[in-house]
């Protein structure tokens, strides 16, 4: 590796993970209207550091190299617009003049500032006003330092898709920005269910998917983690919901390094080395659960019981079954959800017997056109020793997506069948 793909790799490393922080802040700064703007600023200052760094080498501490870096360029396009732009944020007033300017910014790159601005983000960009895909995009583009690219590799859609997504979410913070102040009371209640959803959707988006690029999808997992992990931090905006989905979230990323061989080929939980199992941060997920009071009418908490059961089963056969069928009974009083359904007749193709799960599978008839209901119906039949009716089952998933690298997967999975 050379010297100059080495600094590229650091570069790469730190955008992810700093870009957010430095465009949550600049946005603060500047309003929610100028978006665009505090990204420009951003890229300039990762620019920067790629050429100097390629020279000079890293700095030793690079996020307050970046930081002073990202100031520097945020002052100096605030005195060159000051005359000609409108500025609208919390800190406005102070942009005007030289002998505020410099110290409101300085006080907005602290350590708790930075904190607090990360959480005014993921707040506006969970906005009631954005459909859940616009979010989702939003949060991956701003917060998570996600290219367009990279998030349409990450979520299986075409790059134009993405673009439109992020640039009409871009326009209604612009609209909402004089509003886009941190919600309080019943307000902020309903918007840290909206964040916790859009966490749980990029999580699962990451950790479901049993193709497409493998380090986008764990940076998905990650990111989630991430994500919740801050929300958990603040003891303004700390509550069971969010706790309980961090908690879930880290006993699904336990098992992580289990779940997949190295062709990035799915392996079943009755297959997985469970010695591979991540045992110290399933520990860190049980604490999480210890701290919540809200249970049994808590998705989050029900979900993360689910999985913290499958964590401590020595082995697929000892594994407490009829806990996990009474978890998922909870759970759809709940939500009458049919993947919940068909998660509970996999568990009972466990406890009871696989013959009546494919049964009762077969009743689910919402699920008929997805393809994952007949991959795992196949996976169902293959236990029973009927492979004949798994590579059926395979088949009919193959006629039901369109995503080539999940047909090339499903139809692996018949030719080995089938050998």
């Amino acid at each position: 590796m050379t010297k100059d793909s080495t600094i590229e790799n650091q570069i790469d490393h730190l955008f992810r993970h700093q870009s957010g922080k430095m465009i949550s802040v600049i946005v603060r700064i500047i309003g929610y209207d100028k978006v665009d703007e505090a990204e420009d600023i951003v890229q300039d200052t990762l620019l920067k550091a790629m050429q100097i760094w390629a020279i000079k080498g890293v700095p030793e501490n690079p996020e307050a190299w970046l930081y002073s870096v990202a100031k520097n360029k945020a002052i100096d396009e605030i005195r060159k617009n000051k005359n000609k732009v409108k500025y609208e944020s919390e800190v406005s007033s102070f942009l005007y003049s030289d002998m505020s300017l410099i110290p409101t910014i300085d006080k907005m790159f602290l350590d708790n500032e930075i904190e607090d601005s990360q959480l005014r983000m993921i707040f506006a960009c969970c906005h009631p006003a954005l459909a859940i895909e616009y979010q989702i995009a939003l949060v991956l583009k701003i917060l998570a330092g996600f290219s367009s690219k990279e998030i349409s590799r990450a979520l299986l859609t075409n790059e134009e898709t993405t673009n439109k997504r992020i640039f009409r979410a871009k326009k209604k913070l612009a609209e909402q920005n004089k509003e886009l102040s941190v919600p309080i009371g019943e307000q902020a209640v309903e918007r840290i269910h909206s964040v916790n959803r859009v966490i749980y959707l990029i999580f699962n988006e990451g950790y479901n998917a049993t193709t497409g690029d493998r380090i986008l999808r764990e940076d998905l997992c990650f990111e989630a983690k991430r994500l919740a992990e801050l929300l958990t931090a603040s003891q303004r905006f700390r509550n069971d919901y969010t706790t309980s989905l961090l908690a879930l979230i880290k006993c699904h990323l336990s098992r992580n390094k289990a779940r997949f061989d190295s062709d990035y080929k799915l392996i079943t939980l009755d297959n997985q080395d469970r010695n591979k199992w991540d045992r110290e941060m399933m520990e860190s997920a049980f604490k999480d659960m210890q701290k919540v009071t809200i249970r049994t009418t808590n998705k989050y908490f029900l979900e993360a019981s689910i999985s913290a059961t499958h964590c401590v089963g020595p082995s697929i056969e000892k594994t407490d079954w009829a806990m996990i069928i009474s978890l998922y009974d909870s759970l759809y009083k709940l939500e009458k959800s049919p993947y919940i359904l068909l998660n509970k007749f996999i568990a009972i193709s466990y406890y009871k017997s696989i013959e009546e799960a494919i049964t009762l599978m077969k009743g689910i008839t919402e699920l008929e056109n997805y393809y994952l209901f007949h991959s795992t119906l196949s996976h169902l039949y293959k236990r029973a020793g009927d492979n004949e009716m798994a590579i059926k089952s395979l088949e009919k998933a193959v006629t039901l997506t369109e995503n080539k690298q999940e047909i090339e997967h499903l139809r692996g999975k018949i030719e080995k069948l089938k050998s």
